[in-house]
């Protein structure tokens, strides 16, 4: 049922995205880091570096507001700097749907409040063994709000901070919360 949704919240944005006036749109490629934790876990920390890889359609609504649909690829999780009782690196690799609305203070500096919606495609646990797969640990969607603020330096580029937090719980046997911060640049297609 999860996967027919995120199938469904696609279908829209493309829709909305045909239907927009050319002029009117901007695509961007977006690449970065993040790091990440897993509040919940009695460890504490932006210890996990992730990387981001995605790409963004910025619709523009009015002179101050646009709304901007992303598709990203996030790499979640946690490190552990001591040894710890669940795990020494939690990955989690998702894909991403985001919404978010664009708030112009200036020209340059754009406020980006926002949902994701995730789909977990591979959970790897290292317990100080090495890697392993445990899916199973951890629930196949993660819904988070977002807020960033993203600064243009050249017409054609800018760099992005975010922070993103779990809605709901990551694990359906633990009370775990994704909580991250990202750094990404962007860089806009097209004239």
């Amino acid at each position: 049922m999860k996967h027919i949704l995120f199938c469904f919240f696609s279908i829209i944005y493309s829709n909305i995205l045909i239907a927009q006036p050319p002029q009117r749109i901007k695509a961007k490629i977006i690449t970065g880091l993040m790091g990440g934790q897993i509040d919940g876990d009695q460890l504490a920390g932006y210890n996990h570096p992730g990387l981001i890889a995605g790409m963004a359609m910025e619709m523009k609504l009015a002179k101050i507001f646009s709304v901007q649909p992303e598709i990203m690829y996030n790499q979640k999780g946690a490190r552990s700097t001591d040894k710890s009782l669940y795990y020494a690196v939690v990955r989690l690799n998702y894909l991403d749907l985001c919404g978010l609305f664009n708030f112009y203070i200036k020209d340059k500096l754009v406020l980006q409040p926002g949902l994701s919606y995730g789909l977990l495609y591979k959970a790897k646990v290292d317990r100080g063994g090495g890697f392993v797969i445990d899916n199973q640990f951890f629930n196949s969607t993660d819904a988070c709000v977002l807020f960033g603020v993203e600064y243009k330096f050249t017409p054609r580029t800018a760099v992005n901070i975010r922070s993103g937090y779990s809605l709901t719980s990551i694990s359906p046997v633990s009370n775990w919360y994704n909580n991250t911060i990202s750094f990404s640049l962007r860089f806009l297609l097209g004239s």
